[in-house]
């Protein structure tokens, strides 16, 4: 099975329209015209979309079955009385003088699109007809009844029954017995307002939803217009419908039947209106009545996105209606069949788009005037298609009855293709011809003039103008060349049908001297029978699918001929068409290298008028991701200074996944692309972070040979949370930690790149049960840091063990970080991982002592000598606590400090001999530096924060170290609590 992605755009310049494709603006000889000024698209052709169809024709088409009784009798009386109703009272709103302009809302935009064809001053006044007859009349969500010119649409049905009873006989028979129609719902009933019921056991319960639904919306709806909504919402999803009240349904009802009430022949009717007040929410309301023809739905949906509004809902219901020779509404016909409608009536599509609410009312009018130029392109496209296929197959008529002077096969090839582009397989939007001339002077550039009055579909407008070639680009010698085919991408989207660029194909003149005198210029889209042709099949080329497997060496039929034709099989369609069979070859042969090894290729063409490049990346399969492709396009855009990103993606069960990246550029711009380098980017933006763990370890020998063998079998251990938190040199070292981590935990204390001022973090590396958060936060913040936050992450390592990665977030005030940073990295952080590592196995108190850590830089034993002299101190009665004694060393750590430097000098075995005379002066020394402090503090107290009482203290202490200098042993230093009775 295969998956193929859809096309997205991702523009970083606005691009501008261009009538016409030559060069780096229009239309030089072989360059794509442009589509821009004319079409946009979204769907293939109806009769190339394999399945689709006019999904909207076939969705709306009607049939009831016949009945007759004595309850319809009573039903069609009452539809009939309330018909009448409706237009007594239409009549007297008329001669009371209600005028249309005063329930105007203030964001409405009305706007009759103009046809190309209707330039005539008689079509000007048609024209102005139709905008002031299309004029919002009343609020839109006030129920409106037919005027006594067009009958409602229940009256329709009466009368296309009496006047065609072949065609209409089974609606007129059931609504005589009030049989349920197609909708289980009797008619009289629902007339009546009672809700819908389900006429049988089968029925689903969102049928049944839906039936009340519009049963509830008949009710609602303006006398007359019962069965015109059921017709208007029947093939709009439940869901859709589920949030809006029935009143606001039939008030959507009502003001797109006035909409349409006049509409002049061949020309359609816009309005882009506020809904917020109608609806009860924030919406703009698009409604469009234009006759109905294929591309319709698509291209409006397609012309709303590129607006940038939101589609919300969507309303499409084909309607019959009969209109007068001045295109006012006579009758609508809700019963009639779409596919067999009564004569001397016409279809029409009624769309009504809601999407998200548009700001002001520029928004709305710049809305207005694209979708109006929408619906001109498609009106143009349809009515001249079957002329643009005529053409093209006259042409390939043409060629093989006069050939020019080119080889016999290739000029066959090119019938050939046009006859297949005619068979179902391209859904023509433009053509125009095209005649080549050189001027005289000092330039002999070439120039192109297209032909006067032969431009049908898109290309329709004429121009006298001519455009010079791109400077830099090979396209004078792609126009020149003496090859009878030109195949490229138009300069533009379309806007008609899909919404991307279409196909260019050129078919050249040529004089008896074999000279290029002009061309034949087609614009359009493959349809999906073409999509899914085999190459094999497909004139032009099929002989260059053949002529590259023959330059491999291989046999069709043969093993590696098969694999390279499901290569170009596999290509991207409309580059199957642009590439030569030398580029076919260079990537069959480079794809099929790629199967032994998980290594990127890039295939990278330029457009010969330098206005796009085609990237083809293949990957491997399990590389390919969102996140994968978002890399590669912007990789993409930034090293080939693109405007614009156009992409297909397709994975299939092979091995490898298929990225095709169309960027779009400046044609003025000169662009020198490497591709080895472009390569090893994008082979950078793609790999995982498996992949970056793995090189990585392979450059740190020093984690060993066992743990970079082990590795593989970690990285799918690990949760995708510490993935997105840690790149992969960090996760190298934090994993060596996890493999040999045992029952002593690991931590580690750093400071994180690109840091905060004192941010710090924490990791500890646990075996075995979760630790609550309780029993951790204690212990760091008794240290002197903030904690900010925790995240935890459980690694089960190979071997089955669980193992745990505590990460903290840590922030040191201001003194605190001042007082570390002349110690270096690597002793603040083993002094706080040993202090930490104490204190969880229990050796040493938690508690606030266990700051001096970073405020003194002292190791966790010299504190416990500190914490002994507390307590001492607290046992011979000093008014003192511990609390508050730790405070007062950790605010003056230097005396803290020269205090255990003191006790180290007079204690530390590894000084020498007690009577050794460098001993005694380093004693001596250390003595003075304490002693000479105290009694400078007691000076400076005025000019210091210290109070007396803090200097009484710190003379205690210093009092009693001297003592224990003097007469305590060495148990004291080695940490080992002294108890004093």
């Amino acid at each position: 099975m295969s998956s193929t992605g859809t096309r997205s755009r991702q523009s970083g310049n606005e691009q501008h329209d261009d009538e016409h494709t030559g060069a780096p603006r229009g239309a030089e000889a072989g360059r794509p015209e442009s589509a821009g000024d004319q079409p946009d698209q979204d769907e293939p052709d109806d009769v190339g979309a394999a399945g689709k169809g006019r999904k909207v024709k076939s969705s709306t088409s009607r049939k009831t079955t016949s009945n007759a009784g004595s309850d319809a009798k009573k039903a069609e009386a009452a539809e009939a009385g309330k018909v009448k109703s409706a237009a007594v009272k239409s009549t007297a709103a008329k001669t009371a003088g209600t005028k249309s302009a005063a329930a105007k809302s203030s964001g409405t935009k009305t706007t009759a699109p103009k046809s190309a064809a209707a330039k005539s001053t008689a079509a000007k006044s048609a024209d102005a007809k139709t905008t002031t007859a299309t004029k919002p009349t009343a609020k839109a969500a006030a129920p409106k009844a037919a005027a006594p010119k067009a009958a409602a649409p229940e009256a329709a049905a009466s009368k296309t029954a009496a006047a065609k009873p072949s065609a209409a006989a089974k609606p007129a028979a059931t609504a005589k017995k009030g049989k349920a129609g197609p909708g289980g719902t009797s008619r009289a009933k629902a007339a009546a307002g009672t809700p819908a019921r389900a006429s049988g056991a089968g029925v689903s319960a969102a049928a049944g939803d839906e039936r009340e639904l519009l049963a509830r919306t008949r009710e609602a709806a303006a006398p007359g217009m019962a069965k015109l909504s059921e017709l208007y919402f029947r093939h709009t999803p439940v869901d859709d419908l589920a949030a809006a009240a029935p009143e606001q349904l039939a008030a959507a009802v009502s003001s797109h039947y006035e909409l349409a009430e006049q509409r002049a022949q061949g020309r359609p009717v816009l309005r882009v209106r506020d809904g917020a007040s109608e609806l009860g929410r924030p919406c703009t309301v698009v409604e469009i009545v234009n006759d109905d023809m294929p591309f319709l739905v698509e291209s409006v949906l397609a012309g709303v996105s590129r607006s940038g509004a939101a589609v919300q809902r969507v309303m499409h219901p084909i309607v019959v209606v009969r209109r007068d020779l001045a295109g006012g509404l006579v009758e609508v016909l809700p019963d009639a069949d779409p596919d067999d409608p009564p004569e001397g009536t016409q279809l029409e599509s009624w769309m009504h788009v809601e999407t998200d609410p548009l700001g002001d009312d520029d928004a709305r009018e710049r809305l207005a005037t694209e979708l109006s130029r929408v619906l001109a392109d498609v009106r143009e496209v349809v009515e001249d298609r079957d002329r643009m296929r005529h053409t093209a197959r006259e042409l390939a008529g043409t060629l093989r009855a006069d050939p020019p002077p080119l080889g016999a096969i290739e000029v066959e090839d090119g019938a050939r293709l046009l006859e297949w582009l005619t068979e179902d397989h391209f859904t023509f939007l433009g053509y125009r011809r095209y005649e080549l001339h050189t001027e005289p002077g000092a330039s002999e550039e070439p120039k192109l003039t297209a032909v006067l009055a032969s431009g049908l579909g898109v290309l329709r407008g004429d121009s006298l103008s001519t455009r010079s070639f791109a400077p830099g680009s090979d396209a004078v010698e792609r126009a020149t060349a003496r090859e009878l085919l030109l195949l490229s991408q138009a300069s533009s989207p379309s806007r008609v049908s899909r919404p991307v660029y279409p196909d260019y194909l050129s078919v050249k003149t040529f004089d008896t001297d074999g000279n290029v005198t002009g061309e034949h210029r087609f614009l359009g889209l493959l349809t999906v029978p073409a999509l899914y042709e085999s190459p094999l099949d497909i004139p032009v080329v099929e002989r260059r699918v053949r002529k590259a497997i023959r330059r491999a060496g291989f046999p069709l039929d043969s093993y590696s001929g098969q694999r390279m034709l499901e290569v170009i099989a596999s290509y991207p369609r409309e580059e199957l068409f642009r590439v030569t069979a030398e580029e076919l070859y260079e990537t069959a042969v480079g794809v099929l290298s790629l199967a032994e090894r998980r290594r990127l290729r890039l295939f990278l063409r330029r457009d010969p008028y330098r206005r796009f490049f085609s990237c083809l990346i293949y990957l491997p399969r399990d590389r390919y991701t969102t996140s994968a492709r978002l890399a590669v396009q912007n990789v993409l855009l930034r090293e080939l200074r693109g405007r614009a990103v156009d992409y297909t993606a397709r994975v299939t069960e092979s091995s490898v996944a298929l990225l095709h990246v169309t960027v779009h550029t400046d044609p003025d711009q000169p662009i020198e692309a490497e591709p080895d380098a472009l390569q090893e980017q994008l082979f950078d933006a793609v790999q995982t972070w498996d992949d970056r763990v793995l090189a990585h370890i392979e450059d740190r020998p020093e984690l060993g040979s066992d743990f970079r063998s082990a590795l593989r079998r970690y990285l799918p251990l690990i949760p995708a949370a510490y993935k997105e938190d840690f790149d992969a040199a960090e996760a190298a070292e934090d994993l060596a930690r996890l493999d040999r981590l045992t029952d002593e935990p690991e931590m580690t204390f750093y400071t994180p790149s690109r840091a905060s001022r004192g941010e710090r973090r924490f990791k500890l590396f646990l075996a075995g049960e979760e630790v609550a958060l309780t029993e951790l936060l204690p212990v760091l913040q008794q240290m002197g840091v903030e904690v900010i936050e925790e995240r935890p992450y459980q690694i089960n390592r190979p071997d089955g063990r669980r193992c745990w990665i505590y990460d903290f977030g840590l922030r040191m005030d201001t003194t605190l970080e001042a007082a570390t940073r002349d110690r270096g990295t690597d002793s603040v952080q083993a002094g706080f991982c040993s202090a930490f590592a104490a204190a969880w196995r229990g050796d040493v108190e938690v508690d606030r002592f266990n700051g001096l850590v970073l405020r003194a830089g002292l190791t966790w034993r010299q504190i416990a000598l500190l914490r002994a002299y507390a307590r001492y101190q607290r046992q011979i009665g000093t008014p003192y606590g511990q609390q508050y004694l730790a405070d007062t060393l950790i605010g003056h750590a230097p005396i803290a400090s020269a205090l255990v430097r003191l006790f180290e000098a007079r204690f530390d075995p590894a000084s020498g001999a007690a009577d050794d005379p460098v001993r005694t002066e380093t004693v001596e020394r250390r003595l003075a530096e304490v002693t000479s402090n105290i009694p400078f503090l007691a000076i400076v107290a005025g000019r210091t924060r210290l109070r007396p009482h803090e200097i009484g203290l710190l003379r205690l202490v210093a009092g009693l170290l001297l003592y224990a200098v003097l007469v305590l042993a060495h148990p004291i230093y080695t940490g080992h609590p002294i108890v004093i009775p």
